[in-house]
């Protein structure tokens, strides 16, 4: 017999996955063109003779002009999804899973296999973003303060590689919903220096699909192949491994470049340029607590060999190592090399 926990998330996700079959997922960047058209040529070549073929009898000018009833449609879908958020409002669904979802935001037991722990902790997540996602309030306002109460949840503060995971199992279920590129590309370049690779190349594959082609850190990076049924970027495991180093490197230069630009009179790309840097700051102290969190001596050793590699990209961006918001982590980087 199923539980009450088990009744209640079926209900939510059948109500959920209904919603998302109708309403369009997150938007993708457009294809890069193929080729460059002349404009010109082009215009010399149209003619009445590419009609040649046509049945003109066949065609219904009126019919084939007239606007398509979608307007309606998409009037009814909105209307219908304003009564599924009041309703999901009015008896506090969002509140009701929190205890049922609380426990999967902790590190499994002992007894409790990993994979199955990490696959219910990112479904009552989903949940719980999806509900989130109803509310009206403003965006900028709504997930920061959606995120920031989740990860008052990861109560257990021990398990720094158990935190990281559910820290980025919310924005990669967040970016399914509804991308939020501030965090995003945080959580991105958090994603690059960890020391797993399972829901990591997933997210990057992920944010690379529906926002990082169009992002100032990331213009020029080598992109993967796209999967065939979804047209969504994937990685193999050795794939991700191999090509994180190459987006980093691609991450300090563009930002090295910004800053310099900035320095050279574009005072318009501070306020940007600042976000960036605290982002990188962000990934750096990341590195910092896993490193030292690590207890198994190999696990360890290997990951600082890894993190050398990462300063070793970051020290060829001269603006970089100059921002004085950034020496202190050249001063960890060097006792890090020194004691490792």
């Amino acid at each position: 017999m199923e539980t009450m926990e088990i009744q209640i998330r079926r209900l939510a996700e059948t109500l959920f996955t209904a919603r998302s079959a109708v309403f369009p997922s997150p938007l993708r960047p457009p294809p890069l063109p193929l080729a460059v058209v002349d404009e010109n040529q082009e215009s010399q070549d149209f003619g009445m003779d590419d009609f040649g073929d046509l049945d003109w009898n066949s065609v219904n000018l009126p019919e084939a002009l007239a606007p398509q009833a979608t307007e309606t449609a998409e009037s009814d879908l909105v209307t219908k999804d304003a009564s599924l958020a009041q309703a999901l409002t009015a008896v506090h669904f969002k509140w009701i899973i929190r205890p049922f979802m609380k426990p999967y935001l902790q590190p499994p037991s002992g007894n409790t296999s990993r994979q199955c722990h990490e696959a219910e902790c990112d479904r009552w997540l989903r949940l719980f973003l999806s509900c989130t996602s109803l509310e009206s309030q403003d965006p900028t306002e709504k997930w920061p303060t959606c995120i920031r109460l989740l990860k008052m949840m990861v109560v257990d503060k021990s398990d720094e590689s158990w935190n990281a995971r559910v820290h980025l199992s919310i924005m990669f279920q967040l970016l399914k919903i509804e991308p939020w590129q501030e965090l995003a590309m945080q959580a991105f370049m958090g994603a690059l220096v960890s020391n797993h690779n399972t829901i990591e190349k997933e997210y990057v594959a992920q944010f690379l699909s529906v926002a990082g082609l169009q992002h100032p850190l990331l213009l020029g990076v080598t992109l993967p192949a796209r999967s065939f049924e979804s047209g969504d970027f994937e990685f193999s495991s050795e794939e991700f491994i191999q090509v994180r180093f190459d987006y980093l490197k691609t991450i300090f230069q563009n930002l090295n470049q910004l800053i310099l630009r900035q320095l050279t009179g574009e005072m318009e790309l501070e306020a940007r340029n600042i976000e960036y840097i605290e982002a990188l700051q962000t990934m750096l102290s990341t590195m910092r607590n896993r490193s030292n969190s690590m207890k198994d001596t190999q696990k360890r050793a290997n990951y600082q060999t890894f993190c050398r590699r990462v300063f070793s990209l970051y020290e060829e961006s001269p603006e970089l190592r100059a921002h004085e918001k950034l020496r202190f982590w050249l001063k960890w980087r060097t006792m890090f090399t020194t004691t490792s």
